[in-house]
Order: C-alpha cells, then sequence, then structure tokens
C-alpha cells in the first residue's frame, strides 16, 4: 500500500512539474524551450545520485529523482538504468515508473 501510494505520488509530481514547465514561456529558458519540444524529444529514465531519475532526451540535469534506489531492485534492471531506458511519451513514462518505482 505504501509503494502504491508512492507512485502515485511520484507520477503526480512528475506530471506538475512536466506541465509547469511546458507552460512557461519558450524566452524563458532553454531549459522551457526543451520542456516544450517533449512530445518530439522524449524522456530517458536512468540513475541519479543512486536513484531511478527521468531526464528530458539530452539534458544532464534529472527532470525528477524518485526515492526508488538502484540498490533495492533487481541486478538486470538496476544494470538497465544505468544505461538509460528511453520513452517516447508520457504513457511509456508512467509504466516505466511503475514498473521501477513499485
Amino acid at each position: 500500500m505504501k509503494k502504491m501510494i508512492l507512485i502515485t505520488g511520484t507520477i503526480l509530481i512528475a506530471c506538475v512539474i512536466i506541465g509547469s514547465l511546458a507552460a512557461q514561456p519558450a524566452a524563458q529558458t532553454t531549459r522551457a524551450e526543451a520542456a516544450s519540444q517533449i512530445s518530439t524529444v522524449g524522456y530517458v529514465v536512468k540513475e541519479s545520485e543512486g536513484r531511478v531519475a527521468v531526464f528530458i532526451q539530452g539534458e544532464e540535469q534529472p527532470l525528477m529523482i524518485t526515492e526508488t534506489y538502484l540498490n533495492t531492485l533487481p541486478k538486470t534492471d538496476a544494470e538497465k538504468l544505468k544505461k538509460g531506458v528511453f520513452a517516447t511519451d508520457k504513457k511509456q513514462l508512467r509504466k516505466l515508473l511503475e514498473d521501477y518505482c513499485s
């Protein structure tokens, strides 16, 4: 039950962050420009600070870092995340976060 609440909260936070970035004027920052192109660029789910994190493709700073530590995941999942797992849209991103963070 706690994991389900954590996942739901993580997904909710990701949606709020993504929505707020997309709502910013494009001239404000290059990060806002990247956020406005999310649908064509995609996401990369990978490790940051030892935890599962979401990046906008091509960005070096994570969009969000979850509370899930890589050392709590199966070895094969942790290895995939160290290389990065690509998601083309929000639906795929949600599925990946559910898989790795539950």
